[in-house]
């Protein structure tokens, strides 16, 4: 989850590291793997809701849609793409390996 507390410095740079230059925060990220990254991205509702006024999570919201393939492919041990979840975007992460890409952005938050 992607500034869902706010903006940290790390979440800050980890955004373009990770080539999601455009992700509007609170956001969710899952990333998979295979022969390559893949990360499918949501928005998530922003701030403190209003007195009375309902959460909106029913099944067709695109988190809990996602949450619920993962736990259902998890159980039954079976591979599992994101890709048919209606209302999340798919980017196809080209810029090395997942952990090299996080170790660049541990380093220019370490310098900053």
């Amino acid at each position: 989850i992607f500034g869902q507390h706010g903006m940290s410095s790390t979440c800050a740079a980890l955004m373009p590291g990770l080539g999601l230059s455009n992700l509007q925060a609170p956001s969710l990220v899952l990333i998979s793997g295979g022969e390559s990254l893949v990360l499918h991205t949501t928005s998530l509702p922003a701030g403190k809701l209003l007195v009375g006024q309902p959460e909106e999570d029913s099944s067709k919201t695109p988190w809990r849609s996602a949450l619920d393939m993962i736990r259902q492919a998890v159980e039954k041990r079976v591979y599992l793409s994101l890709d048919d979840v209606e209302g999340l975007e798919r980017i196809e992460f080209s810029d090395g390996t997942l952990s090299g890409a996080v170790g660049r952005v541990k380093k220019q938050v370490e310098s900053a």
